[in-house]
């Protein structure tokens, strides 16, 4: 029995799901071992995406509460498909009452740390606290850990027993609030007072509390939590005091930090949500020149009414369909902050993030600003630096090509991005002509972006690349200035390649001819004669090329010219013709006598 092709919902195992937000939805199928070409994916019977790769996974925008069934249907190679059964998820509204901070952890404190007592009316907002210390939370002693380190008197010993701090925050509407939240660290214990009331008493004995009452235990627990009544706080300002005790005299240490959270009820209308949707970070924008603001608003239990862009405090118009764009034409230069306010049909609004852009009012396309080196006639080549007239992006090694072929590297040298290095091979000398790829992707920062232009008249150069530095002979063989009974062969080795070697038969050397026996050289590359034009003893290749290593063969018709040297030192004659770079060995020859003979063979040619 065959076995029968199935798929289903694997993921995920929590039928209520959180809004806003994105849940993975993962699908399993097998189709008895028969490939599985695609699984779709559909949310009430409307598909919504397909994978063609396990694990088989769509990612579910969750933007609307309710309840919703979603399925998965497997396709496999021969076509069959199969669905599988619906698993209904339920949508809710993530809700959490908004916070507000009142007093943060690390807020700033007035505070007394002299151990005289401040006066009774210290923990009212009338009191004059203007000569107390101030300093930024944790404030204390002997822990290492304190932001501010206040002191405990002359005396290790006989320490302080009471510090006071105060601080006013200023709370608008407090009536909003549903519920007051307070986290107190004290080390040994504390009183806490909100405009003149106490609200809190820790690790201290109950009734009248003095300077120097000590608490009940040393040690510090960290922050407690206390919810205290929203009533206690005014529509303004409002006094927080807080004086803080020591367990003994000679206590170790001292911390003092506090945090107030006002808790606003939850609503039952979810706010819409709202983003901006930018191509990129710190976009660059073209004075007079429209753009459109796009911003990306949904609503999880109800409709967006409109969304309302704006620049800075200056509304710029309205959206109320989606997609939510604005065309905007941008009337001055500098920074914008950029925000969208999304409107739902109950009247409720929510501003996006702000995003930064910038206005700039160099609109022309990109052009070269500068070259180095400036077309001319160069002896070195190797790299150029282009300076473009603003700053540009999209700047590959392959853009540039010097003789038609991609630099090899590219860097940018400029602070601004104007500036970029090409790196290439050395060329050919002569006539180098650099240009740019038809499809380089060199555009300014500007959105929507303008490419360099390459039909322009400054976009392609020319340099006339010249070689200042003569060839010179790096190796012969035999070697120069050695002794031999025979010579049949010379080979000579230039520092570099060089066009224009031919064999040269001087009129010397014919008259020597006549009384010696000939000795003459024809020259090929040393690989073989055939491909090196314009040599001695011909060649099927009229074109000169180029070659470092040379063959002469002594004995023919037309060779080096020859010449005895009646001294025994080594000698290599200086370049025929008057030309540098012509090659010249010492060789020796017997002669038909018998004596011993040195002979200079040398070459000549353009060289």
């Amino acid at each position: 029995m065959e076995d029968v092709p199935w798929v289903r919902i694997t993921a995920p195992t929590e039928f209520r799901i959180e809004a806003p937000g994105v849940t993975q939805v993962e699908a399993k199928a097998d189709f008895g071992g028969q490939a599985i070409e695609r699984v779709e994916f559909a949310v009430d019977g409307e598909v919504k995406f397909t994978d063609d790769t396990e694990p088989f996974v769509f990612e579910w925008q969750n933007r609307r509460v309710g309840k919703f069934v979603i399925t998965a249907t497997a396709q496999g190679a021969d076509g069959e498909a199969v669905e599988s059964p619906g698993v209904e998820f339920e949508v809710v509204p993530r809700r959490r009452a908004d916070e507000t901070v009142l007093i943060a952890k690390g807020s700033r404190w007035r505070y007394l740390d002299t151990g005289e007592p401040p006066g009774e009316n210290w923990i009212d907002g009338e009191f004059d606290d203007s000569l107390w210390l101030e300093g930024p939370a944790q404030l204390g002693y002997g822990e290492g850990d304190e932001a501010t380190r206040i002191r405990f008197g002359d005396d290790p010993r006989n320490k302080h027993i009471t510090t006071w701090f105060r601080r006013a925050i200023v709370v608008d509407d407090p009536g909003r609030l549903d519920a007051l939240k307070l986290q107190l660290q004290s080390d040994d214990g504390a009183v806490v007072y909100v405009n003149g009331h106490e609200v809190v008493r820790f690790n201290l004995p109950e009734g009248e509390i003095s300077p120097e009452t000590t608490t009940l235990r040393s040690g510090d627990p960290g922050f407690l939590p206390y919810d205290l009544n929203p009533d206690e706080l005014e529509d303004g300002e409002n006094l927080i005091a807080v004086e803080v005790h020591q367990s003994r005299p000679n206590s170790s240490d001292v911390s003092f930090d506090l945090e107030l959270i006002g808790i606003e009820p939850e609503e039952t209308n979810s706010r819409p949500f709202v983003a901006l949707s930018l191509a990129a970070d710190d976009l660059l924008i073209a004075l007079g020149r429209t753009w459109s603001i796009v911003a990306d608003a949904f609503d999880l239990d109800g409709q967006i009414d409109r969304v309302e862009f704006y620049a800075g405090e200056e509304r710029l118009g309205q959206a109320q369909q989606e997609p939510f764009k604005l065309d905007w034409t941008p009337a001055a230069v500098g920074a914008i902050s950029l925000t969208a306010v999304a409107w739902d049909d109950e009247g409720a609004s929510t501003r996006s993030e702000p995003e930064k852009v910038t206005v700039g009012a160099d609109t022309g396309t990109p052009s070269i600003a500068a070259i180095h080196p400036v077309p001319d006639r160069v002896t070195q080549l190797t790299e150029v630096t282009v300076t473009f007239s603003k700053s540009v992006l999209g700047v590959d090694a392959a853009d540039l090509l010097i003789n038609g072929q991609p630099a090899l590297a590219v860097d940018s040298v400029g602070e601004n991005g104007d500036a970029w290095r090409f790196i290439f091979a050395e060329p050919t000398y002569g006539t180098v002509a650099v240009s740019w790829a038809a499809e380089h992707g060199i555009t300014d920062r500007y959105t929507p972006p303008q490419g360099f232009d390459t039909t322009q008249a400054t976009a392609g150069w020319k340099y006339d690349f010249v070689d200042i530095v003569p060839p010179w002979l790096a190796e012969s063989h035999p070697s120069a200035g050695g002794t031999v009974s025979a010579l049949q062969e010379v080979q000579v080795t230039f520092s570099e390649p060089v066009t224009g070697v031919v064999a040269w038969p001087s009129a010397r050397s014919i008259r020597q001819r006549r009384r010696s026996r000939s000795v003459s050289v024809s020259l090929f590359p040393a690989a073989g004669r055939r491909g090196l034009g314009g040599l001695g003893g011909g060649s099927s290749n009229p074109r000169p090329q180029r070659q470092r290593v040379f063959r002469g063969l002594v004995g023919g018709e037309s060779g080096f010219r020859f010449f005895r040297r009646r001294h025994q030192r080594d000698h290599v004659s200086p370049g025929l013709g008057g030309r540098s770079g012509g090659v010249h060995r010492v060789a020796q020859s017997r002669h038909a006598s018998g004596q011993s003979q040195r002979l200079a063979v040398g070459a000549r040619g353009a060289v």
